[in-house]
């Protein structure tokens, strides 16, 4: 056999087993992960914790502070209990002092308000309560010149209303108040600011006692009316007898169906008077000053009196 030929022919063999490329090859396939076998929930005793949490180490423990501080009695020495002792005895002494002497003023000052009280309603002065039926026919200045020849002192309350009829003919509401000789017009200026019902008991009974108001309206007819607060006469009844008296009315003019007590809680008693040949219509009423002004410490037998004469 030729040996070129032989050989021709195992290079041609050779070349047979050997794989073209014609580009890239493909990448070579990852190598798959070792599967682990699946181990129970449950942990055998001869396995070490897996959890940090079931290992806590020495320096990871709950800290407590130390509480034997508080097991210890409590106590003072002897010298700081002498001490908290004369610091409460002086406390003590002190509270008892201050409790006495604000006790001690506020009883003073309830005497001295009391006492003050019944020298104001003792003292010595005059209503000079005028009869209404001289005023009938008298105009607001005649009147007011009337009060001054009598030496009354006049103080304006300062409430007018509407003329009655024409404005040239009627006048309008007179309203005044006849102060006591010992109060004078600056003082009662003072206290009527405040409002009667908020005065103290002084006060009132230094502005009410000796004084009375009067109004005049003419708006609808004659209708004058007098208020003054009774101090003497200790009862409701006994103060419309008094005002009869000092008005000059007859009481025999009051009829059953006159009298009694109104809506308002007011006893009274109502007439009739003649005057100028005219008959008016008159009519008094009272009721416990307590019931119009709530002023601790006046009387309670003060009574509210009302005069009424009216066309």
């Amino acid at each position: 056999m030729n040996h070129d030929s032989e050989s021709q022919d195992m290079a041609t063999r050779a070349m047979e087993h050997i794989p073209l490329h014609t580009g890239p090859g493909p990448e070579p396939e990852p190598a798959p992960k070792p599967q682990r076998t699946p181990r129970s929930h449950a942990q055998r005793n001869d396995e070490p914790p897996t959890s940090p949490n079931l290992a806590l180490r020495p320096e990871d423990a709950t800290l407590y502070p130390d509480g034997s501080g508080l097991k210890r009695p409590v106590s003072m020495p002897g010298q700081a209990w002498v001490i908290a002792l004369a610091f409460a005895a002086v406390a003590l002494g002190v509270g008892a002092w201050w409790g006495s002497s604000t006790i001690g003023g506020i009883e003073d000052s309830v005497r001295l308000s009391l006492a003050t009280v019944e020298e104001n309603l003792e003292r010595e002065v005059s209503y000079d309560i005028p009869q209404i039926t001289t005023l009938l026919d008298l105009d607001n200045d005649s009147i007011l010149a009337k009060f001054e020849e009598e030496g009354l002192a006049i103080y304006n309350l300062g409430i007018e209303g509407e003329p009655a009829g024409d404005e040239e003919e009627g006048e309008p509401t007179l309203n005044v108040m006849k102060l006591p000789s010992d109060v004078s017009p600056s003082d009662a200026a003072v206290m009527l600011s405040r409002g009667i019902a908020n005065l103290d008991a002084a006060r009132a009974a230094k502005l009410l006692n000796g004084s009375w108001t009067l109004q005049v309206d003419r708006e609808a007819g004659v209708n004058d009316v007098v208020r003054y607060v009774d101090f003497g006469s200790g009862s409701v009844e006994a103060a419309i007898e008094s005002a009869i008296a000092i008005e000059g009315f007859d009481p025999a003019t009051v009829a059953e169906d006159t009298q009694g007590v109104d809506d308002a809680g007011n006893t009274y008693k109502q007439g009739t008077v003649q005057y100028n040949d005219a008959t008016y219509t008159w009519r008094i009423s009272a009721i416990a000053l307590e019931e119009v002004y709530d002023i601790a410490g006046l009387p309670e037998t003060a009574v509210y009196v009302g005069i009424r004469v009216m066309e």
